[in-house]
């Protein structure tokens, strides 16, 4: 099944662990922003350290700029 959910600075601490669990048991996540690239300058970098530090792999559709496509990989805040 497909599903939409928001995620933004009011519920990320709540639907960041829901997210990770989800992928964990075998669904797959698609982030996509309206604030540019996510993890940059968005609550996306959260989920990113989450599922980085509970092993999951984290992957992007690299845009213009490969240091931001790094940025938004690495799990930091920015």
């Amino acid at each position: 099944t497909q599903s939409t959910w928001g995620y933004h600075e009011h519920n990320e601490a709540s639907r960041t662990a829901e997210l990770i669990a989800s992928v964990r048991a075998g669904a797959n996540l698609l982030m996509v922003s309206d604030a540019g690239m996510p993890a940059v300058s968005d609550p996306g970098y959260r989920l990113v350290e989450a599922a980085i530090a509970a092993g999951v792999r984290v992957t992007a559709a690299p845009g213009p700029s490969a240091v931001l496509t790094a940025l938004a990989l690495s799990g930091l805040p920015t």
